[in-house]
Order: C-alpha cells, then structure tokens, then sequence
C-alpha cells in the first residue's frame, strides 16, 4: 500500500485510519470541511469516532460505521439546520477488506473509489469507478442511510481511495485545475510499478503541475494493492 498526504497547511483536513483484526482490514480516508485549524478540529473528532465505533464497539460493516458516525458529528457539534451554525462534516470513504476472501465492503460520504483491475491475457488495464452517496458525513438537510456496497476482487487489483484536493489543485499552462480525467490516466500509467514509484510519480505530477501556484487543499491519495 502507499499513502500519498499532503497536507496544505501545518494541520490538515484530510486524514487517514487504519484498523486490522483478524485478517480483516478497516480503513478509512477522510476529507474534513475546510483545512488549517478548523479542519483539524474535524480530524480529531472523526479520528476518535472511527476508534470508538470500530475498536470500541465492534461495528464492522462500512454503511453502519458511517451512519453512526454522522449521529456523532450532527449530536457532538448540536446541528439541526438553523441559520449560522455549524454546517461542519465531512466527505470520507470508508473501506473493509477481507483478505481472506479477497472481497472488499466500502461505504462512502460524496467520493468515488477506483479500481483497476489486474492485467489479463488480450486485455489492457481497466480502471473501474464505484460511486458514493451524494451527501456527507454531517449535517445534510434530507440525508438517508449510506448504501454498504461489495466487491469481489482478483489478485493483482489496485483499489484508490482520494480527497477532492488532488485533481481540484490549478496549475498547467493555463493555470486550471488538474481534474479527475488526468487523475485517472496518471494512475492507469503506472498502476504496474511498485506502489513506492507509483507513489513518487503521483507526487511529481502533482507538483509538475502545481508549479508555482500555491496549494489550494490538502492532498490524500490511498493505493492498497490486493
């Protein structure tokens, strides 16, 4: 596995947890409102609600983990959706992969998780996008339960997990954003090297195309290879 993390400013926003027990791996990678100080606020809290509901309480599928980490974030910063409170939460993905069965639960709050499955004979690689539920992790004025999704997967597959701040950062010629097309064949290129190249390629081609523009969000990439 590689974690590509970039934080934009001393304290970040986006954060990543990990969790293994018996065979089975959890873990998650987050996207708090905001970045600095407030975002690291929001950090903390999702930090120390993922340990509680997953190493405290046992619960261990993703859906279930994410609804109750919603009633935390709503209760703990007292939103109900007046004027000029708290609109914190977050947009986080939550992962459980069996290693066993080589089957992978996720859940997540607004971002995309890819895939792209290993290489077979007469077939070039594929990269596969699973979608999120369109809301957050927080506050949200006609939310629903979050849909558990599983997926059966083959040896040799690379699963992505990411924040927003990796294809939204301007740069380029024309200064614009990097966007998630770009994202997807960067990753489609050097989806076979190890995972230590393909983090530090991922890194350069961030910063190519950053260049002297400054960091706009704090950066998350997650590869896990099966």
């Amino acid at each position: 596995s590689f974690v590509l993390f970039k934080p934009k400013d001393i304290v970040s926003g986006d954060f990543y947890w990990i969790h293994e027990k018996n065979n089975v791996v959890f873990y998650a990678t987050g996207d708090c409102t905001g970045h600095g100080v407030p975002g690291g606020f929001m950090t903390m809290l999702g930090l120390s609600f993922l340990d509680e509901i997953v190493e405290v309480k046992g619960i261990k599928t993703p859906s279930e983990i994410l609804n109750m980490m919603r009633d935390k974030i709503v209760s703990t910063l007292k939103q109900h959706g007046n004027f000029g409170e708290s609109k914190d939460g977050m947009d986080i993905t939550v992962c459980c992969f069996d290693k066993t069965k080589k089957e992978l639960q996720y859940a997540s709050a607004n971002n995309a998780l890819y895939i792209i499955k290993a290489q077979q004979e007469g077939h070039g690689q594929e990269l596969l996008i699973y979608k999120a539920d369109k809301q957050p992790c927080g506050f949200y004025h006609a939310y629903k339960p979050f849909t558990n999704n599983v997926i059966k997967l083959d040896e040799g597959d690379c699963i992505y997990t990411f924040s927003d701040g990796f294809p939204d950062q301007f740069g380029g010629p024309n200064a614009k954003k990097y966007m998630h097309r770009q994202f997807k064949e960067v990753l489609l290129q050097n989806c076979h090297l190890n995972f230590a190249e393909q983090k530090n390629l991922l890194n350069a081609s961030f910063e190519n195309w950053r260049g002297k523009q400054d960091q706009v969000d704090d950066v998350l990439v997650i590869g896990v290879l099966v």
